[in-house]
């Protein structure tokens, strides 16, 4: 067969009709600034069909606008076009796809121009491949009924022949045709759920709550309400295992969820780490106890995902059309009270005023803060570490101090809880471990065996860097590794336990203590203990408050300190605030006591005063 000249191939209209409606479906997913298919034809580019966002006012646009005024409506072989561009620079392309005719020859390209590859691009990139395949395929089909046109008189004579050619065409067409129609219909789903887990998106959540709100009017008795799940550790689990794994990690936590089911409740997936669910409901009271308990048990349960075994941590705010009437703000008020829960380390919290309040509070303390941790006004306090047999100074743990004018004294836990919630953890937890360490030194010069207490943020522990980190500060200090002791919570332990674990073996092999700290409080302390490699328990003051009149806070510790002592760990007893609590410690062998008893917090003159003091007595 005598080859086919492209250039006296005209596109009918139809077809780039199609190619139109596909690129304005291709732009509704992709979010691009304007995708167009184009062809060279003597030094311009014709531009055959194009979609654009309704923002973009490039050169480009701007271009193919002011051709379609200057530009006759047929080139020079018969196809309709948009326009022609003369001798257009699209190095501002972000993708670039040619297109072939069957022969090889370059018929155009795909161009798509983005500011960059967004998460749409990531998960979408199939159909741009699909949708080139497609144009490919019909350049196929209008070249092959080309030669069919030149070749009519050779095939009268072929009649039977032709005709079978004909109906295999009109057979490809029609699938051509279903090929094209099912890709639509892919489009149109996927502006509408997560193609990931088949969860509705952010866009259709919003529309959806409106039209049960619109049912629920006129239902007497019918609520609507929003339940917005945050994973705490879903970014870990997605960066450990990665996107596949996590998306059906979603869909089996999903599946399981039987009361949601039976309520009809529609599942949404706004962002990566977070699903949001709505249903109608009657008693509200009872549907968000119900349903905020089946999700909190089901994210406890163990899940295994591609030979994966994997758990979740999550927090969940709620709120309900007792609260507004209006679905973008039913889902704000959700979404704070999520925001809510999360900063308070709690599971569940359902929208108030207060809870609105409350929130507004910490906004304003995490301003502050943040101010303060450029302006340096944020100070640290020690608090004395006692051999309590000799009542002598062994050590110090430093403490966070905050002093507002218009919020007051800010106490160490509620800074590092405010750092953790604004991102400042790192600058705030560097701050601390680089003046604790500085000090340490210099004390370490004139008392020998005195160790530096600091407390460790979960979020630190996760941080690649932080055993270097230390290594630095002691090697610049020059502060011997067992004057330094990091406390660390179960909270630091839970977050990510392959990661702690690594992180406490490296710290252990550099000679630096580890003390488990709040110990008891937690749900798996003793099993710790025996994962990670602890040299020191802290026994948490709730257990020394009462322990002169209540016998079990009494058996309890007593049990403590003789699980250490078979384990080999030392025990330090905080909360040590009368002689009968420090007797008690004593009789029971405890090694360290801290409490008010030894010394408030204080600055670090009033604690270097009254050390050095101690010192001279002790000399004497």
């Amino acid at each position: 067969m005598s080859s086919l000249n492209t250039l006296n191939v005209s596109i009918p209209e139809e077809t780039r009709l199609g190619w139109q409606r596909m690129l304005e479906l291709l732009n509704d997913t992709l979010k691009a600034k304007s995708i167009f298919i184009a062809c060279n034809i003597e030094q311009r580019i014709e531009v055959l069909c194009i979609a654009s966002s309704g923002n973009y006012d490039s050169r480009t646009t701007q271009a193919i606008q002011e051709s379609q005024h200057n530009s006759s409506s047929h080139n020079a072989t018969g196809n309709t076009t948009v326009g022609y561009i003369e001798a257009l620079d699209l190095t501002e392309a972000t993708i670039n796809l040619p297109i072939a005719w069957p022969s090889g020859e370059v018929f155009g390209h795909i161009y798509v121009i983005s500011d960059s590859f967004n998460e749409q691009f990531k998960h979408n990139s199939m159909l741009l491949d699909s949708f080139k395949i497609s144009v490919e395929n019909q350049l196929f089909l209008i070249s092959t009924l080309h030669r069919l046109k030149n070749n009519n008189n050779h095939l009268k004579n072929c009649n039977s022949e032709h005709s079978l050619r004909i109906s295999n065409l009109n057979q490809s067409l029609n699938q051509e045709k279903d090929r094209r129609l099912a890709a639509e219909q892919q489009l149109v789903y996927q502006k509408s759920y997560d193609p990931a887990t088949g969860f509705l998106n952010k866009q259709t959540l919003e529309h959806e709550t409106e039209k049960l709100l619109n049912e629920v009017e006129y239902s007497k008795g019918k609520l609507v309400g929003v339940m917005h799940m945050h994973f705490t550790n879903g970014t870990t689990i997605e960066s450990q295992y990665g996107y596949t794994v996590w998306d059906k990690l979603l869909v089996e936590f999903r599946r399981r969820l039987e009361k949601h089911n039976e309520l009809e409740v529609i599942t949404a997936r706004p962002v990566t780490n977070e699903l949001v669910f709505v249903w109608k409901m009657q008693d509200d009271t009872r549907d968000l106890k119900a349903l905020s308990s089946e999700l909190i048990e089901t994210s406890r349960s163990t899940f295994v995902i591609d030979n994966n075994t994997i758990h979740l941590n999550c927090c969940i705010g709620a709120s309900t059309t007792k609260d507004t009437n209006d679905a973008r703000q039913l889902l704000s008020f959700a979404a704070a009270a999520m925001s809510s829960c999360q900063k308070s380390k709690q599971n569940f919290h359902r929208y108030s005023d207060s809870l609105s309040n409350v929130n507004r509070y910490m906004e304003q303390q995490e301003a502050y803060l943040l101010q303060a941790v450029r302006d340096k006004n944020i100070s640290i306090y020690f608090q004395p570490k006692v051999c309590p047999i000799q009542r002598k100074w062994i050590g110090a743990e430093a403490l966070l101090r905050w002093q507002h004018p218009n919020l007051g004294n800010i106490s160490n836990e509620n800074l590092i809880h405010l750092a953790e919630q604004n991102g400042l953890i790192y600058e705030v937890g560097s701050f601390v471990l680089h003046s604790a360490i500085e000090i340490a030194a210099e004390w370490s010069k004139s008392i020998k065996q005195f160790k530096m207490s600091v407390n460790v943020s979960p979020l630190q522990l996760q941080c690649p860097r932080f055993v270097e980190q230390i290594k630095q500060l002691l090697s610049k200090h020059s502060l011997a590794p067992e004057n330094l002791e990091l406390e660390l919570t179960e909270g630091s332990l839970i977050a990510d336990e392959i990661v702690a674990k690594a992180t406490l073996v490296e710290l252990k092999k550099l000679g630096v203590t580890l003390s488990l700290d709040d110990f008891g409080t937690g749900y798996a302390s003793f099993n710790y203990l025996k994962k990670f490699p602890f040299d020191v328990i802290k026994i948490d003051k709730s257990f020394i408050e009462n322990i002169e009149r209540d016998v079990t806070d009494r058996e309890i510790v007593t049990s403590i300190i003789h699980v250490a002592k078979k384990l080999q760990l030392a025990v330090t007893v905080e909360g040590i605030e009368t002689v009968q609590q420090e007797n008690f410690i004593i009789d029971q062998g405890c090694e360290i006591g801290q409490g008010f008893l030894y010394g408030k917090p204080m600055s670090l003159e009033e604690f270097e005063s009254k050390l050095l003091s101690r010192k001279k007595i002790s000399a004497q």
